[in-house]
């Protein structure tokens, strides 16, 4: 068989197995009235490939075939039909027809296989960005202002003890350190309105910049605010955004993988990298900053809070056991000894390289030994999964988001973490590039590009 005929067979099965996700994820709810999760794939599948049709004729010089033109009055005219009484089926076909242009961009000629994967991928993320996205938004953000509206009102922020029933969506314990209240305070003076487009302004900025540290190309950054873990990061205001830039931003400044760990206490195991690689000084800001931002915020937040928050991390461990609170958190499914364990030799395999290959490893472990986890967790992974070829790298970046419960008891998550950790150890080298040996139009489909670096940044 052709490399060129296997080629498109792998791209097929990868794009199959991407299409059944929700099948193999759910039972076939509807989502919303009339729509269950593989309705609304098929939907965004249906935009997205006529989004891509489209915009390919245009790339090409030519006017779009009479066919697609007919195909285009033919969805106007359904979704004309359908806006009245299904108006999310009609935003859903127009996002997957967004989203296809711009998996097609403006190459002249554009017939790779990993397209299909893409498609599909983009897809998926739509399906499961419309299921989530509109459930609760922001309540990570209220949960954080209320918090604060509790201690201004000379109440605790943190937990008394561990609760007994799952608390409001957006009213979740606050676990994060006491000088990252003040923050929190300034926002509650604001209208709720003006706070929530603030923090998702901010919040979005610090993805993309994020996403262009690491070397994310052109049209891409703007393509993978669709990625579930980072649009469901945005839409429910979790602090996951920030971690993610600091992460980002610590192969050039090493003291931002400190930082990091501000938001969660695992996101600040990538600094061991920095002692690594020899970065002591920038090390040692990050710790200072941090130190900084501790005694600043003492004369607003008094000792009182730091020993009410310590109290509070334990209260928060026995209430995240206590209701299954955990996600996708590997202690869910493993004994915690256990977890540290795999933690531990997790750390000892990323310290066996350096350079970026290094990082991109912390990243990961950063992942393993959180203690709560969900899908905006998982960004992360992203510098690791940036070595694989289009089509795979596509694969990974779908199945993040939904469980496989109709195949393996895990989260799609970790399926996806084994193959990129697989991907780092098979490479010898320190340094982190898009595949070497791609054509000019598989390279267009890929974030970083052939042969590009990852965090691509002189040090």
């Amino acid at each position: 068989m052709s490399a060129w005929r296997s080629s498109w067979l792998v791209a097929v099965a990868l794009a199959a197995g991407i299409l059944a996700m929700p099948v193999m994820s759910t039972t076939e709810i509807e989502v919303f009235p009339g729509l269950t999760y593989l309705a609304l794939e098929w939907l965004a599948a249906a935009g997205a490939i006529l989004g891509w049709l489209l915009t390919d004729r245009i790339a090409a010089n030519r006017r779009p075939a009479w066919l697609l033109v007919g195909a285009a009055v033919l969805m106007l005219i359904i979704g004309s039909g359908l806006a009245t009484t299904q108006p999310t089926a009609v935003g859903v076909i127009v996002s997957g027809a967004v989203g296809g242009s711009l998996v097609r961009g403006g190459r002249r000629r554009s017939r790779d296989p990993a397209v299909l994967v893409a498609l599909a991928t983009m897809s998926t993320w739509i399906a499961h960005d419309v299921s989530h996205v509109l459930h609760a938004p922001m309540r990570d953000l209220h949960s954080y202002l209320a918090a604060a509206s509790d201690e201004l009102t000379g109440h605790s922020a943190y937990l008394q003890g561990p609760l007994q029933a799952t608390p409001p969506a957006s009213h979740n314990p606050f676990v994060y350190p006491p000088f990252t209240l003040p923050l929190f305070e300034i926002l509650t003076a604001l209208p709720l309105h003006a706070a929530e487009l603030l923090w998702l302004t901010i919040s979005a900025a610090a993805v993309l910049i994020g996403l262009r540290l690491i070397g994310v190309r052109g049209r891409w950054v703007v393509v993978l605010l669709a990625w579930p873990v980072f649009a469901i990061g945005l839409s429910v205001g979790n602090v996951a955004a920030f971690g993610f830039l600091c992460f980002a931003l610590g192969y050039r400044f090493a003291a931002s993988l400190v930082v990091g760990g501000v938001f969660k206490v695992p996101s600040g195991i990538p600094a061991i990298w920095g002692f690594r690689e020899g970065r002591y000084r920038e090390i040692a800001i990050g710790i200072a900053l941090v130190g900084l931002l501790v005694v600043a915020t003492i004369p607003v937040t008094g000792w009182e809070a730091w020993g009410e928050w310590v109290r509070a991390l334990g209260y928060f461990d026995q209430t995240v056991d206590r209701l299954d609170m955990r996600g996708a958190s590997l202690t869910r499914y493993l004994p915690s000894a256990l977890v540290v364990l795999v933690g531990v030799v997790a750390i000892g395999v990323a310290l066996l390289r350096r350079g970026r290959n290094g990082l991109a490893r912390f990243g990961l472990v950063s992942i393993v030994l959180s203690p709560t986890l969900y899908v905006h967790g998982f960004g992360p992974l992203l510098p690791g999964a940036m070595t694989l070829r289009p089509a795979l790298f596509w694969f990974v970046s779908a199945i993040v988001a939904w469980d496989l419960w109709g195949l393996l008891p895990v989260s799609g998550g970790w399926v996806a973490m084994a193959i990129v950790a697989a991907a780092l150890l098979r490479s010898r080298d320190e340094d982190l590039c898009g595949p070497v040996d791609l054509s000019d139009e598989a390279a267009d489909l890929h974030p970083v590009g052939a042969g590009r670096l990852v965090w691509p940044a002189p040090v």
